[in-house]
């Protein structure tokens, strides 16, 4: 039986999540995180986004491969027309021992024949329409030809037509439909700057910033700038959504993202760039973010237990989200940057109330393997300036540099010279000025005279 990414994956073929080297795509365990089942994982994406979902945890957990590829090519089947792209994860199966259902040959001409037609019945509705000059029906055919392209995986051609549309989009409501249909796009294959350039272009200039439209655009931009590692926007723009019950339906419509997902993204975030004080006010105590929680609770319960100080479970629980986190195609990619930033600030606020501390207790309190890797972070963290200490090798202690109150007056007379003597400088230039303004004057009269 043949190893499933012993050759080329399939996501670089298509779009990529990481880079498009081609080069095998690293492999993990299956996640440890308790609540987790690949069916619950997929269940709240569609189309084009749970398909390549699907394949990516295919290739980066062998022993997921099995369930992962075929619930890409149920989807493929459900819900699009990409016969290239199932004939690769029908391969892909057979690579595993697994024999593809017989019907797949009659799925592929269907879905041949059918969306031949669709783009049949399109083109004349957009030719008829064009003739009538009936500006709404054309950009309606319009969008309705991109999305029978994206399902065809021909996202290129869907970008052309909506491209297109444009020259029938009647007010600025027709504007950012158009911009948000492309930006649904270009989020379902992971196209970070494309989706940011398109929710900008259907943000700027628009009246009206509120709505269900405006709410998806917000949740497809925060989406995209968390896959950009733009931390701290995620982290600010998250603490301020608000999705009412009626309008939660509509917004995550499309499939692209979940309620679970904008929780993850959130707590990420919010653990890499905010202090426990801010955590707090804008997360735990954020009643309009609770309902993203309950799709997530253990997202609620890691912001808890960091604010709480309880670092021990906090790190444990911490692990068990990151491996999930690597099987995922937006998280994935960042797991190492995030887990380093995290345990970097936990040290920090751990060793902030000591004097000194035993390393050997803080390697033990924090979850980290061994104390010589405690020293490694330490170091990073010392150099950094984000703590100001010294390691004491024979004893075994981080110590603080003591600050001698008489350094400390020193340093404030220096400080308060270098601001007497600036402004010594000054004084002396605007008498020069005056000076020289007066012979220039004195000048001037006796020319005169």
């Amino acid at each position: 039986m043949s190893n499933p990414t012993s050759t080329r994956p399939l996501h670089s073929r298509n779009f990529t999540y990481g880079s498009d080297s081609g080069t095998q795509p690293k492999v993990f365990p299956p996640p440890t995180l308790g609540s987790f089942s690949l069916h619950g994982y997929l269940e709240g994406y569609k189309g084009a986004a749970k398909v390549r979902r699907g394949i990516y945890v295919a290739e980066h957990c062998h022993e997921l491969s099995t369930e992962s590829y075929m619930a890409a090519l149920d989807e493929l089947e459900a819900s699009t027309y990409n016969t290239k792209l199932h004939a690769e994860v029908s391969k892909r199966l057979g690579q595993l021992g697994v024999s593809v259902v017989t019907g797949s040959g009659e799925w592929k001409r269907s879905a041949d024949q059918m969306a031949m037609r669709e783009n049949s019945e399109l083109q004349k509705e957009i030719a008829e329409a064009k003739s009538g000059n009936l500006v709404s029906v054309c950009q309606r055919a319009h969008k309705g030809l991109a999305d029978l392209y994206a399902k065809m995986g021909n996202t290129e051609e869907a970008f052309r037509v909506l491209q297109s549309a444009r020259e029938f989009s009647g007010d600025a409501t027709d504007h950012v439909d158009l911009q948000v249909s492309a930006a649904r796009i270009a989020q379902s294959t992971f196209r970070w700057m494309q989706v940011s350039t398109f929710v900008q272009r259907a943000f700027t200039g628009a009246t009206a910033k509120q709505g269900t439209i405006w709410l998806e655009g917000t949740v497809i931009q925060m989406q995209a700038s968390f896959g950009d590692s733009k931390w701290h926007d995620v982290a600010k723009g998250l603490s301020q959504l608000s999705i009412s019950e009626s309008d939660a339906p509509k917004v995550f419509e499309a499939g692209n993202v979940t309620q679970r997902d904008i929780a993850l993204y959130a707590t990420l975030s919010a653990l890499m760039t905010m202090d426990r004080k801010e955590i707090k006010e804008k997360f735990i105590n954020n009643l309009g973010f609770s309902k993203f929680f309950e799709a997530m609770p253990e997202c609620l319960e890691l912001l808890k237990d960091f604010y709480a100080s309880k670092y021990l479970a906090m790190l444990a629980l911490f692990d068990q989200v990151l491996s999930f986190c690597v099987l995922d195609p937006v998280v994935g990619p960042h797991v190492a940057h995030i887990k380093g930033v995290v345990v970097d600030n936990i040290v920090v606020m751990y060793s902030t109330p000591y004097m000194s501390v035993s390393l050997e207790a803080m390697a033990r309190e924090l979850h980290i393997a061994s104390v010589s890797t405690l020293e490694c972070i330490l170091v990073r963290l010392i150099t950094s300036k984000r703590i100001v200490a010294r390691i004491d090798a024979v004893s075994g202690y981080l110590c603080k540099h003591r600050v001698d109150p008489r350094d400390a007056t020193l340093a404030h007379i220096e400080k308060m010279y270098k601001v007497f003597d600036s402004q010594v400088d000054l004084m002396k230039a605007h008498i020069m000025f005056l000076e020289e303004e007066s012979r220039r004057s004195s000048s001037s009269k006796t020319q005169r005279a």
